[in-house]
């Protein structure tokens, strides 16, 4: 982890392991240390967080979430003396997460290890305890992102404790607790906040799909309003629009490619995220027709530089790239079972798909290769959202969700159908679909560009994962169609 001293409290950010036990140690020397501060971790080695856990509880610290803190992070966490939430962060996006063990390397679950845990969380909770949650919290997980998740009831008293047995599971599967909160579990000793000043490495990432953003405007406030008076028709956005300048980071802007409308986002747990929530609400404004955007600001940085460069990328990558040797890579050929997919699969959408996709041709590495060379290339969509994607290939983020509620599965049919037929307007040219690499959401978004009448849809089924074992350039992505 990230440590630093700020005072009588020590922050401490990022994954729980390596040098940490001695980090902490030595950290602890300081006799002006009361508070340790955990600021948006996902966890880490077990073995670090039972023992730092235990040093915590040893000098009588007190601890504080600030973001979220989960899995070896929440040892640290309930290490402490007293226990409280912080205001650093948005509540939505402040919580503990609390699971069983697992293997970091593989992901397999080592129950064996759970008593421990058990013990900590016993002892931490007191006569609050309830062996019900805690061992369900435990020991009912399909798979290493099971969680349970007991969320910042101060501030927002109406989200309940709630668990999943999957990182997979749908939201209306998870189990909701409503009668239990932080306090009342003894996950959090105190119901008052505690007030932090974050150290400037330990605020939210100024990085944008990998990429620091270093580009300042000028003058924020005159650019709002510039904004607002040419791409607002409505007082409700030019209002909205112009109250960015006084929101709490992270926040961001987008604009349409083509005619007057905007959309902002605000209280994200980093510019990224505010940055899909903005282009999400421009390509989707209420009574108007669907359109392509441009996220020009996130906080103060200008981002208009950031699509200008990532199409020069694009072009110099495409040059750039040679038609493999082999036919395949990253065993894109194999696995997940012969058959051919003919609905949307829902559930656990990241396991191994079928080999085919109805009404849908397969390629291979080499093959997309060859044809993105050619004289006559597809086009290619990358639903997967990653940080680089293949040149020449536009990113339509969240392509590969679907839903069973026949409501939200006709509202986002129409949104997908909707960008798509913008970012690859001739339904009869070849398009290539593909994502991060062998799972059900690259095969359900196939799936879905044929049923919107797409008369040739190839499946890249291996996606970026064998792009980049076969070592083929890749290019910055860019964030202008967002369809859930």
């Amino acid at each position: 982890m990230t440590l630093e001293k700020r005072g009588h409290q020590l922050f401490a950010t990022d994954i729980v392991g390596g040098d940490d036990w001695l980090n902490f140690n030595q950290a602890f020397t300081d006799p002006a240390i009361d508070t340790v501060v955990l600021v948006n971790s996902p966890g880490g080695s077990l073995w670090d967080g039972l023992r730092i856990s235990k040093l915590i509880a040893n000098k009588g610290y007190n601890t504080v979430a600030a973001g979220s803190c989960s899995s070896a992070c929440s040892l640290l966490f309930m290490g402490g003396k007293e226990r409280r939430f912080s205001n650093a962060f948005d509540p939505g996006w402040t919580y503990i997460g609390i699971h069983g063990a697992h293997n970091g390397s593989d992901g397999s679950l080592q129950m064996q290890a759970n008593p421990e845990i058990y013990a900590l969380l016993k002892t931490a909770m007191g006569t609050k305890f309830n062996a019900s949650i805690v061992n369900t919290a435990l020991y009912q997980m399909d798979d290493s992102n099971g969680l349970m998740v007991v969320p910042d009831n101060i501030r927002n008293p109406r989200a309940p404790i709630f668990h999943c047995k999957s990182g997979q599971t749908l939201p209306k599967d998870c189990t909701p607790y409503p009668d239990t909160d932080a306090l009342s579990l003894g996950v959090i000793t105190h119901n008052d906040l505690v007030t932090l000043v974050l150290p400037s490495a330990f605020q939210p990432s100024t990085q944008l799909l990998g990429r620091a953003q270093t580009v300042l405007l000028a003058n924020p406030a005159a650019y709002l309003e510039a904004v607002a008076q040419q791409h607002c028709i409505s007082a409700r956005c030019k209002d909205n629009v112009t109250a960015l300048q006084g929101l709490d980071d992270s926040k961001a802007l987008a604009v349409r490619d083509a005619g007057a409308g905007a959309g902002w986002s605000s209280k994200q747990p980093s510019i990224a995220n505010a940055v899909l929530a903005a282009v999400y609400s421009c390509n989707h404004i209420l009574d108007r027709p669907v359109q392509l955007c441009t996220a020009e600001m996130a906080n103060s940085f200008d981002l208009r530089h950031f699509y200008t460069e990532a199409e020069a990328e694009h072009r110099a990558k495409l040059a750039q790239l040679q038609v493999p040797t082999e036919k395949f890579y990253a065993s894109e050929e194999f696995g997940g079972g012969f058959g051919t997919a003919q609905v949307y699969r829902i559930e656990k959408p990241m396991d191994m798909p079928l080999m085919q996709v109805q009404g849908v041709q397969t390629v291979g590495t080499q093959e997309l290769a060859r044809m993105l060379k050619s004289d006559t290339p597809p086009a290619a969509i990358d639903i997967s959202g990653a940080e680089e994607t293949i040149p020449s290939t536009s990113t339509l983020f969240f392509g590969g969700n679907a839903f069973d509620a026949p409501e939200l599965a006709s509202a986002f049919h129409s949104r997908f159908t909707a960008l798509l037929k913008l970012l690859a307007p001739n339904a009869d040219r070849p398009l290539v679909i593909f994502g991060n690499g062998r799972n059900w959401l690259s095969a359900n978004a196939a799936l879905r560009a044929r049923q919107a009448g797409y008369t040739h849809v190839l499946w890249y089924r291996g996606g970026m994962e064998a792009w980049k074992r076969a070592d083929l350039p890749s290019a910055l992505t860019t964030v202008r169609a967002v369809a859930n």
